[in-house]
């Protein structure tokens, strides 16, 4: 009873507004005699979250169920009940085969399916090669859709972290998926082998052939690793974007406007603060601010409420900026607030930008400065090339403000500095605002 009452009590105060537990005012409800004994309370704590992890447990298992036929065959099995078993593996054949699924997990239910009845059969001592070939056919299916995943996300990682992880295994798969094209008919390998080259070898046609298979067999994956797979497809998008590859920017647009219209890259109803800028950049990069404009309107309900307002003031300050309307961008970015490092970056990014623009130029250095502090505090906690971008636009825009009194060796070391920007629309704002000064 003492356990009922606690869940109870943490029921009804997670409703509260600022709920707090209070464990002398629990103790009390549950033993109203007793002084309070934070022994005993710390006991029946304990003792309803191993309930509540058992729980979770039990309920995965519960909402699985081919893997509980599966584990009913099995104890079938061991006790000789044949007809028993014989009859829940054909129920089991019936629910995957009624399955709209197929991604790795499918194909871990279907090889464990199959080795039950293997077993099964060996033990009637028959032998059946054409039941042992499918046994591997389907075992070598299921390890190359779980490597090649893995592979993904373990490459995509290293392009966002600046890491490279040993992949030894990696040539070993691709080279064999290559040498048996078949496997390229599985979706739940496809997907991830064309993700993986398109990375490896970029522009060279992989990532369309990935986009295709996502828009043909979406229904093939559950929701959260279609969810996944849209986001590397999206990241993929970005990157190429940032090395100088424009055509990548209505890819990414296109890509996530079918995620968001079929639901797939809401989370609950929810999308990421980080997702939602990057939707109105690209629109921005498209040349499109009312398109940006429309998708803030659209969407900006489905941001977690406590993102909402920085995430808008931000968006909003990156259109106006965009129009030339100074007076509301200075406006949105003033009233814009976030701990995100990369998001106040922006910001500053946005209004050094401005400032210049408006030829505030003492306002500029201080805010350059102040920009410049902020990264060097901040620098461990975000990846080390957008440390280097910014620093370099700080470098850059330092200069720029001075390049009025450049003697010509001066001016022309300076362009080169300029040429030397990757991303092309910042080389050519930096040569537009020199050429105009």
């Amino acid at each position: 009873e003492d356990v009922v009452i606690l869940l109870n009590y943490l029921i009804l105060n997670d409703k509260k507004e600022n709920s707090k537990l209070i464990p002398e005012e629990v103790f009390n409800l549950m033993y109203p005699s007793k002084p309070f004994d934070d022994g005993q309370f710390r006991l029946v704590c304990s003792y309803l979250f191993k309930l509540i992890e058992s729980f979770l447990a039990l309920n995965e298992v519960r909402n699985n169920d081919t893997f509980l036929k599966i584990q009913l065959a099995k104890a079938y099995r061991k006790r000789n009940l044949n007809k028993n078993f014989l009859k829940t593996i054909k129920d089991t054949d019936k629910i995957l085969e009624k399955s709209i699924y197929r991604n790795q997990d499918y194909w871990n239910l279907t090889f464990e399916t199959q080795i039950e009845y293997a077993q099964f059969i060996s033990t009637q001592r028959r032998v059946n090669p054409e039941i042992l070939q499918k046994v591997m056919d389907t075992l070598e299916i299921y390890i190359l859709s779980v490597v090649v995943r893995q592979l993904c996300t373990v490459i995509a990682q290293e392009t966002l972290a600046n890491t490279v992880y040993d992949k030894k295994l990696s040539e070993i798969v691709f080279k064999y998926i290559d040498d048996h094209p078949t496997y390229l008919e599985i979706p739940a390998i496809a997907v991830y082998y064309f993700f993986y080259q398109a990375i490896k070898f970029p522009d060279t046609g992989y990532f369309s052939q990935m986009f295709e298979l996502i828009k043909n067999n979406q229904t093939k994956f559950p929701d959260d690793e279609i969810r996944a797979i849209y986001l590397l497809a999206g990241n993929y998008c970005i990157q190429r974007v940032n090395a100088g590859a424009d055509k990548y920017r209505k890819a990414y647009w296109n890509l996530n406007t079918i995620g968001l219209q079929q639901g797939i890259l809401l989370d609950n109803g929810l999308i990421s603060r980080f997702f939602f800028k990057n939707m109105v950049v690209a629109a921005l990069k498209m040349k499109d601010a009312n398109k940006a404009e429309n998708f803030v309107n659209e969407y900006k309900s489905s941001l977690e409420l406590r993102f909402r307002e920085s995430t808008c003031n931000l968006c909003l300050g990156r259109i106006s900026y965009y129009r030339g309307n100074y007076k509301d961008a200075m406006f949105y970015l003033a009233q814009f607030n976030s701990t995100d490092v990369l998001f106040t970056l922006d910001a500053k990014y946005t209004s050094a930008k401005m400032l210049f623009e408006l030829s505030e130029i003492e306002v500029l250095d201080s805010h350059l400065k102040s920009m410049d502090t902020y990264l060097e505090r901040k620098k461990t906690q975000f990846a080390r090339n957008w440390f280097d971008l910014y620093k370099q636009f700080v470098k850059l825009l330092t200069k720029l403000m001075k390049a009025s009194v450049f003697n010509d060796g001066s001016m022309k070391k300076f362009r080169e500095e300029i040429a030397q920007i990757k991303a092309n629309e910042e080389r050519l704002w930096f040569l537009k605002q020199l050429d105009g000064n």
